[in-house]
This record gives structure tokens, sequence and C-alpha cells, in this order.
């Protein structure tokens, strides 16, 4: 019945190369000219327009990782397509197959209320017989003859 065989795949790891201690020097520089300035009202425009330019080459380091990413995984994302569109042609012959053989869930018994009528008989004074039909259709007993 496995007729179907796995695609033969070759498998190669990405690689990304990036020189990664050229950044962390260019990083420590920022560090050492940026890392122990203190605001002041004199120095405040200042201040914001270094925060602007560290924003601007946190983004341009962001986008590139994103870059190199997406380049990297093209591929992986190209194949899994490639490899669902098989997985739902199984599953558009299994499914129709299961619908045949799969296990039913039993019925639940059907409830039949039937109606039925019960006597109770009070002896004692008219007062204990009043509490009693009060305590019945207290508890959704349904009085309907009273005999005294």
């Amino acid at each position: 019945m496995n007729e179907l065989t796995k695609p033969a795949t070759l498998v190669v790891p990405a690689k990304c190369d990036c020189d990664f201690a050229k950044t962390d020097l260019e990083i420590d520089e920022l560090e050492k000219r940026y890392k122990n300035l203190l605001a002041t009202d004199e120095n405040k425009k200042d201040i914001k327009s270094i925060c602007a330019e560290l924003n601007k080459v946190k983004k341009a380091l962001s986008d590139a990782g994103i870059k190199t990413e997406k380049e990297a995984t093209a591929e992986i994302k190209a194949f899994r397509a490639e490899l669902k569109k098989r997985t739902d042609r199984i599953e558009s012959i299994r499914t129709p197959l299961w619908e045949q053989v799969k296990p039913q869930p039993k019925p639940e018994p059907k409830k039949v209320s039937v109606p039925v009528k019960v006597c109770y008989l009070f002896e004692g004074d008219s007062n204990y017989i009043s509490e009693m039909i009060t305590a019945a259709e207290f508890n959704d007993i349904k009085v309907t003859e009273v005999k005294i």
C-alpha cells in the first residue's frame, strides 16, 4: 500500500556570512561616544538628533537581518508550498474514504416524558391540608382535585 515514496531532497543548511566582529567594533565606538552622555537643557536638541541617528543605525541593522533571513528561507518556503500541494491531494483522496468508515457517534436515547397522575391523601384539619397543598404546588406538583 505504501507505493508512494518520499521526494528525494538535498538538504544544504542555510549559510549566513556576517562579520559580527566588525559590527561589534562599530557598536563599541558608538558606546564610547554616547554611553555616558547626560541630557541637559542646553544639549537636549543634540541628544534628540543622536537618538534619531542611533535609531537609523538600529533599523538598518535590523532590515539587513530581515533581508538575509528572507533570502535564506525563500527556498524552504517554496519547498513547503510544494509539499503542501501534495499533502492536500492525498487528503482529498483520504477524506471521502474516511467519511464512509469513520466511527459514528452513538445516538443518545430519546427522552420521553409521560404525564403521571399522583394521588395523595391528606388527613387532618383543613389548615394542615392547605399547608400540604401549598407545599406540593411549591414543588411543581399540580394539585387538581381536593376532597375535604
